[in-house]
């Protein structure tokens, strides 16, 4: 123990000598043997004893294998060194059967079995079998590391680490497989893997009976029963069981990456990265067969997590009772619930908010009338976008990012040519072109090409509304959604027509918006030869034809085609209109309608009857004045007068008439038969 600890104040530039502060002490060295070594102070019982040891310090290796070349210091060394060649074993134990071709070392064996362990470490009272490995042990305290790598200068508290780490350097690996080829930098590696082929697994976990080939793999599969994770990443919070772990982990947050791939050159944090990666995407294979529905997995795992789809297995989120075929998707969906999601949240809100006041001209930097404030930066997330503000939680996620700002899109179709900014766009938009649906909803039968396109779906049947309006609490399904939502809060138009002038929340509008101005119609209905700009709106007027109507009102019955159509036709159940004329005073329930009603007060009357010239403000109009002029088309005939009519809303107003219904004005008093009338009536005692 002196030995190490004058070796420590070595390390930390101190004098063998002196060991602590306040002055000049003897020099420590083993007066208990008579033959002490001047270098490191060791002592020993003969001289022959210590002339031995100083060959560890001048480096003197006098015994050569004659097999191999590799020299020891002591003969007793290169005796030992000869069994690994022979092959030969001649010491076996009694209890497990296990051979040594050394007496000591099936000696050392052999307290394994008894248990017995007398050395104990004076820090963390840990036991030993050997005092060797008690005092390589106390070093771990000492955090004293002599070897020193000359190509990194990382250091290693123990030669044969340093020898381990620099075999990693120079890329050899000395020690191969015969069954499968693969080679190793270290013989016990090798001797482990042999194990693996050769099915012996002498390492037992008591508590459910699986064999491990090292102890080590069976401590670490200890953990799993105890569930005790005492290593936790200090930047997001993560357990782990090894320290290992835990120092793989930290690579994700730092922005090096090692470790790049040879066909595509994308770089990953870990070697292990690649390899799956390499699989999943640039390799058909699926070694990882379902005997249930025959679909293939890279992954074992994969194929484990949708074994557990057709079993029913689900996990369960305590706080909103969600469930998740997968474990780590429940692990995802918890960071919903936590702080520190709520003040990312929030952040992203400050950085729309900062995007809002860019847009109305004021600086990035100010944010309100009274002064300015720092610059809204979401400095929740490690990686900022220097353009919008928005944070990333990687440098990769940031990277797809920018492309939006730059405008690159590297994929494009090799049937359309459309382009797209990600590789995985490019996949899912193959599938319009293929027609492809292999996810099916199991609820109301909907086909999908995407699953994950399935899985928002399947939200609406569920009825979960997970992310809520923080201005007017209107619930959503998807946080995207909800975003999008925020953006008619803000009154944030981003995109703007080139032609009109005209302003759009959406990028989607825009494009809609410009196809009728340049009036190209490319989607054409098969049946009667309507065209369409969009090819939504060719899909929804196929359903008229087919007959589909898939959204029923609960009240009266009555079926649609849309949702839209839906929500506009419950709008008479409740009798509702929120949308007053301020010109006549007129209510309508839809907002699209007001605007079209705002056009009969102004003199521009767009449509042209090509009959008689007439111009109108609607072209429904047109419609109707054709119908008019055409005396044979009155459809709608009275059944107690006789009397035709063109449209429907003309024969119920005379109906009215026989009925004796009259709308009187509240004013003067006057009774007319027609509403619109009395509308008309009332412009005379307004002052417009």
């Amino acid at each position: 123990m002196a030995a190490v600890l004058t070796r420590m104040n070595v390390a930390a530039g101190k004098s063998s000598c002196q060991v602590g502060n306040d002055g000049d002490h003897s020099q420590r060295r083993d007066v208990s043997y008579e033959n002490i070594c001047e270098v490191c102070g060791k002592g020993f019982s003969s001289k022959s004893y210590m002339g031995l040891h100083m060959r560890i310090h001048t480096g003197v290796k006098e015994f050569e294998c004659e097999i191999c070349g590799k020299r020891f210091l002591q003969s007793s060394h290169l005796i030992g060194h000869s069994l690994l060649h022979t092959g030969t074993k001649d010491y076996k134990c009694d209890v497990c059967g296990k051979s040594f071709s050394y007496k000591s070392n099936m000696n050392k064996h052999m307290k394994y079995h008894v248990g017995f362990k007398e050395f104990e470490c004076n820090i963390c009272a840990k036991p030993f079998i050997n005092k060797h490995d008690m005092e390589s042990h106390m070093k771990i305290h000492a955090t004293l590391k002599e070897f020193k790598c000359d190509i990194c200068a990382r250091r290693f508290l123990r030669r044969s680490e340093l020898q381990y780490h620099f075999s990693t350097h120079i890329g050899i690996k000395d020690y191969m497989c015969d069954a499968c080829g693969k080679t190793f930098n270290r013989k016990s590696k090798l001797r482990v893997h042999i194990k693996f082929h050769e099915g012996v697994k002498e390492f037992g976990c008591s508590i459910c009976g699986k064999g491990f080939v090292a102890k080590s793999n069976l401590e670490r599969h200890c953990l799993t029963h105890t569930g005790a994770k005492y290593y936790n990443c200090y930047i997001c919070g993560k357990g782990f069981r090894q320290k290992g772990q835990l120092k793989a982990h930290y690579s994700i947050h730092s922005d090096e990456k090692e470790h790049k791939c040879d066909i595509c050159g994308k770089a990953f944090c870990h070697r292990s990265s690649i390899k799956v990666h390499v699989k999943m995407v640039h390799r058909d294979t699926k070694e990882f067969e379902c005997d249930i529905c025959g679909k293939g997995f890279v992954r074992k795992q994969g194929l484990k997590i949708h074994y557990a789809i057709h079993m029913g297995m689900k996990y369960q989120c305590k706080v909103c009772r969600k469930s998740f075929t997968a474990k780590s998707n429940l692990g995802r969906h918890n960071m919903i619930h936590t702080k520190v999601n709520i003040i990312r949240d929030i952040k992203v809100m400050a950085a729309v908010l900062n995007r809002m006041n860019v847009a109305a001209g004021k600086s990035s930097c100010q944010v309100g009338n009274d002064g300015d404030y720092s610059q809204r930066r979401d400095v929740s997330y490690e990686h900022i976008c220097e353009v919008c503000g928005k944070g990333f939680s990687s440098k990769s996620y940031m990277g797809c990012h920018m492309k939006i700002h730059t405008g690159v899109k590297e994929f494009e179709c090799e049937i359309c040519g459309k382009r797209f900014l990600l590789s995985s766009h490019l996949v899912g938009h193959s599938s319009l072109h293929t027609g492809k649906k292999d996810y099916k909803c199991e609820v109301c039968g909907k086909k999908f090409s995407n699953k994950s396109n399935m899985n928002k779906h399947m939200k609406f049947h569920v009825g979960f509304k997970e992310f809520e309006c923080d201005i007017c609490a209107r619930p959503f399904i998807d946080k995207h959604d909800m975003r999008n939502h925020m953006k008619i809060h803000a009154e944030l138009k981003e995109y703007e027509c080139h032609i009109c002038a005209k302003r759009f929340l959406r990028r989607s509008e825009l494009q809609y918006h410009s196809s009728a101005h340049v009036g190209i119609k490319d989607y054409k209905c098969d049946v009667c030869g309507k065209s369409f700009n969009a090819k939504s709106e060719l899909r929804i007027h196929i359903k008229f034809h087919d007959g589909v109507r898939e959204f029923g009102c609960s009240i009266c019955g009555k079926g649609f085609v849309t949702k839209g159509n839906l929500k506009k036709h419950c709008l008479i159940h409740a009798g509702a209109k929120y949308y007053n004329c301020h010109i006549c005073g007129k209510c309508v329930r839809r907002k699209d309608q007001l605007k079209r009603h705002y056009s009969i007060h102004s003199d521009e009357k767009e449509h042209k009857c090509g009959i008689c010239g007439k111009s109108v403000c609607h072209r429904s109009h047109i419609e109707v004045l054709v119908k008019m002029a055409q005396i044979d088309t009155k459809e709608y005939q009275c059944d107690i007068c006789g009397k035709n009519f063109v449209r429907k809303r003309g024969l119920k107003i005379h109906y009215d008439i026989h009925m004796g219904i009259k709308y009187q004005c509240k004013v003067c008093g006057k009774s007319v038969a027609d509403k619109s009338n009395l509308r008309r009536h009332n412009l005379i005692h307004t002052k417009v």
